[in-house]
This record gives structure tokens, C-alpha cells and sequence, in this order.
């Protein structure tokens, strides 16, 4: 879904590397599932577009692998994920766990580093020439630990086409000292999101821009103007620390609470805290967050408080549910996009609650993992996708086709992948047999016709029998499926 043009920097010149696979003409072999690098098949070679065979026929895929990423090592095209210490992640909620599976599927190396690895005293130029990092090796959020990396090295900021800014909040003096050395990168590496905005705007009041959409919201610089904003609300107020994420600090009050309670929370978290209402329609309908990059929509999911509580934060025991945004919440995004993106804010998490806006959350949004699993979609592929053209046109490159879509092949004999669908048959002088020994399988769009062996994904239905000609067997040799489905939908794996 699209919002708004965005505004990005001058294009400049950069190589266009896409790893492919040398199969039958149009068609590429499929050599991806969700841990990583792996071919399904022995004796494939491959390359990468535009520079020699990497890898023979009968080259073992390790080897091979190891090859591509060499090349890629050399060639300054590869990702960087900034974030917190390891052991602070939560790959159950973490965008840059989730990203980085898709991204290695695609054969594009990633890199994380641990800010607080790094000495902020330095000047810009040694901190972005001298970066502790460590290579993604795979990516599994049901394993532990859920990142396999390499061992730590010193890498230079140029290395990279895109960063992945995931430094949560609190936005103190160690984000920022942080942040400044990355104002200095150069515009053809996409930031997402760029400094210096993200910690010169907050992401509580950045919502006072937009007084069409937003909630009713005061900013406090002391005590006796929180003590009126919260004698202003009708019943109830909602007071929140300014600088604080994933629902810490926040805290409801009676419009007649004592001075001494309000004191009590002045006193933590000074100099400023925001007083908004308390809306009631938190109780009813929960809160919805939609995650946007640029002028696409990703996807949507509700925020419900658990039984006894009011918070709708995720990481505050809330569950994740299906809701689709109204009209009015979609013009809200496409205003907030088109005020903040040109700020180098391309990555945004929208929270309502009704038809209110109540924050946007720009350092380090998340919601990407519930939003793909209350949807039945993979948000993450869109958003690689996004990148991936967001840095080619900085580079100049032409736009090539959307690996993430592209019909690939797999033995017969092999599994299809999680969330892939057989289309239709084919010989690939890879697979053992003669005649149609091979699925093209593919990852479905909201509707697609499927073979009768197909694997139905989670998240879509059989919708009615039908025919292809690409598939095996006589009559109705396929199905028509679609994400979300209603109840009536079969959900049957054939």
C-alpha cells in the first residue's frame, strides 16, 4: 500500500551485485530457507551478475558460499545492523533479528555492531573507519542463541549500503554521543533511520506536529505545569517520561491525584514529561500500531493490555491481533511520512488508539514479527525489498526484478520451503530423473493457483478447485488460494 512520493538524496554511482543461481533460462534455482545460505540441491554452481563464475559444477556449496561472500566482502555492498549488546535482544520482537534472515536468504552479508563496543571520545573519522563488528554467519529466532556470528573485526563504515539503525531508547547522552559520529556517513549509504532527527525530535511529542490527528498532549518542563496539565483531563490522565520506549514509565492518575504522587513521578523522570488523556478506547478496540517505510504501508497489528492491565505494549505482556487501519489512521501515515521522511525518518511505527494519534515511534520500531504473524504475510520481505531500492537509486543503478517474488526451482524429492508454493513442473538437469522432475515454486501473493501437492501456507485458504496447464494431473489438478480467507477456506496441505 502506498502513501506518499519520498524525498531521498542525489543518486550516486554504486555496482548493482545480485546473487543468482545458473539454472534453465528465466528461472532461477531455489537455494534459501529461513536459517540462512543452503542449497537445496548438490552440484549447482552459481554466480553473481556482472563478475566471474564463482564455484564450478561440481564444487561443494560451502565452498561456494564462501566464495560469494568473499566477493561481497570486497565490494562494499553489504548490510549493518547498529545495535544494542547482545544480550539485551529479543529476536521475539526484534526487526533487525527478523531482517537479517531475510537478508542472508538473499545472499547479501550482514554485519552487527554493538554500540557500546565502540569509544564515542573518538573522532568521527577513526569511529567510522574503525567499527568493531561481527558477521551474521545465520539467523534463527527460534534458536539459541538466535544469531550464529563471526568473530569480531574492524570494519569501515564504507563497507556498507545500508545501516540499520536499532539502538533503543532511552535517547540519553550515550544514544546521542553515539548517533553524531553517524551524521557523518555518506549519503549514498541508506540509514534507516538517519541522525540527527532521531534524537533531536521525540518520539512522544513529534505527534504535536499533526494536531489534526493527535491526541490531546502536553509537554511538562516542571512541576507546577504537570500538576495543571493533569487537572485539565476530564477524568483520568496518562503521564509518560519523554525519552523512555516499549511502555516504561508510563503511569495513570486520577485528575485529583495528590501533589505528592504527581511529585513522586516529576522527580524520576524530569525535566520534561508528557500528560495526555486517558482514552477509553484502549479498553474496547486495544492499540494499533502501523509500520510504514517511506510511502508504503508494511502492515498493521493491534496491541490488546492483558487481562487487568491497560498497557497495550507488547512488551508489556499485551497480545498482538488482527485489525485493519481506517481511512482516517491511513491519512494520518500519509502525512506523518510525508513530514518526517525528507528528515531521513524512512522507518516509522504509528500507535493509535481509536482514531488518535498517540506516537511515533522512529529509533527503533518494532512490530514487524507480530504484524507477519497476525497477518499471514512477511512484512520483512518488503521492507528488504524497499531497501534495496532505495539504494539503488542512490547508487544509480538500474531496478533489476524483486528477488523475493522470482519463480524458483527445487528437486522433487526435496521438501518445499516454509512459506514457498508449488505453481507448476519443469526438468532441471540438476535433479535426478528424467521428465517434469522439479516443482517452480514461489512465495504467493495474496491470491495464487497452486498445485494440488502444494503446501498451503499460514495465513491463506483453498478457495475453489481449478485447472493449469503448468501443473501435474487431469481435471482439477489445482487450487486457488488466498491470504486470509474466510472461515470457509480449506486450509488442507494436500
Amino acid at each position: 500500500m502506498r502513501l506518499a512520493p519520498a524525498v531521498l538524496p542525489s543518486p550516486q554511482r554504486g555496482e548493482d551485485l545480485r546473487l543468482v543461481d545458473e539454472g534453465p533460462p528465466g528461472e532461477a534455482l531455489g537455494r534459501r530457507d529461513h536459517r540462512g545460505l543452503r542449497a537445496p540441491q548438490e552440484g549447482i554452481g552459481f554466480k553473481l551478475e556482472g563478475m566471474p563464475r564463482c564455484g564450478g559444477g561440481g564444487a561443494k556449496w560451502g565452498d561456494r558460499a564462501r566464495c560469494s561472500l568473499d566477493r561481497m566482502r570486497s565490494t562494499g555492498t553489504r548490510y549493518l545492523i547498529v545495535a544494542d549488546p547482545l544480550e539485551t535482544l529479543n529476536p521475539e520482537f526484534d526487526l533487525g533479528v527478523c531482517v537479517s534472515r531475510e537478508l542472508i536468504a538473499r545472499g547479501i552479508a550482514v554485519d552487527y555492531l554493538d554500540l557500546l563496543a565502540s569509544d564515542p571520545r573518538q573522532p568521527s573519522e577513526r569511529y567510522l573507519a574503525t567499527l568493531p563488528v561481527r558477521e551474521v554467519l545465520s539467523s534463527d529466532a527460534g534458536r539459541d542463541p538466535f544469531w550464529e556470528l563471526g568473530p569480531t573485526r574492524l570494519a569501515s563504515v564504507r563497507d556498507y549500503r545500508v545501516i540499520l539503525q536499532r539502538m533503543d531508547p532511552p535517547v540519553d547522552a550515550a544514544f546521542i554521543a553515539h548517533s553524531r559520529h553517524f551524521e557523518a556517513v555518506p549519503e549514498s549509504i541508506v540509514q534507516i533511520n538517519r541522525p540527527p532527527a532521531t534524537y533531536t525530535l521525540s518520539e512522544h511529542t513529534v505527534i504535536l506536529r499533526y494536531p489534526e490527528f493527535a491526541a490531546p498532549t502536553t509537554v511538562c518542563g516542571s512541576f507546577e505545569e504537570l500538576v495543571a496539565a493533569v487537572r485539565r483531563q476530564p477524568v483520568e490522565a496518562v503521564l509518560k517520561p519523554k525519552s523512555t520506549c516499549s511502555g516504561k514509565g508510563v503511569s495513570f492518575v486520577a485528575q485529583s491525584a495528590p501533589a505528592d504522587e504527581l511529585r513522586g513521578f516529576w522527580e524520576q523522570w524530569r525535566p520534561e514529561v508528557i500528560v495526555q488523556p486517558y482514552l477509553p478506547a484502549i479498553e474496547a478496540s486495544g492499540d494499533l500500531r502501523i509500520l510504514t517505510i517511506n510511502d508504503r504501508v508494511l502492515g498493521s497489528v493491534l496491541r490488546v493490555p492483558a487481562p487487568g492491565s491497560r498497557l497495550a505494549n507488547l512488551h508489556q505482556g499485551a497480545s498482538p491481533a488482527r485489525l485493519e487501519p481506517s481511512q482516517r489512521q491511513l491519512d494520518a501515515c500519509r502525512a506523518v511520512a510525508a513530514d518526517l521522511n525528507p528528515m531521513g525518518l524512512h522507518l516509522l511505527g504509528l500507535d493509535f488508539i481509536g482514531e488518535h494519534l498517540t506516537e511515533v515511534n522512529f529509533t527503533s520500531p518494532t512490530t514487524i514479527v507480530q504484524i507477519n504473524e497476525v497477518n499471514g504475510i512477511r512484512a520483512d520481505i518488503d521492507l528488504v525489498d524497499e531497501l534495496e531500492r532505495m539504494w539503488r537509486e542512490r547508487a544509480g543503478s538500474p531496478p533489476v526484478a524483486q528477488p523475493a517474488r522470482r519463480n524458483r526451482l527445487i528437486c522433487k524429492d526435496r521438501p518445499v520451503p516454509e512459506g514457498w508454493v508449488v505453481i507448476g513442473q519443469a526438468h532441471s538437469p540438476a535433479c535426478p530423473g528424467a521428465g517434469d522432475n522439479a516443482w517452480i515454486i514461489k512465495r504467493p501473493g495474496r491470491r495464487e493457483v497452486v498445485a494440488a501437492a502444494s503446501p498451503v501456507p499460514a495465513g491463506y485458504a483453498r478457495v475453489r478447485p481449478t485447472r493449469s496447464a503448468h501443473c501435474p494431473g487431469d481435471g482439477d489438478n489445482a487450487w486457488v488460494i488466498e491470504r486470509g480467507a474466510g472461515a470457509g477456506g480449506d486450509r488442507g496441505a494436500g
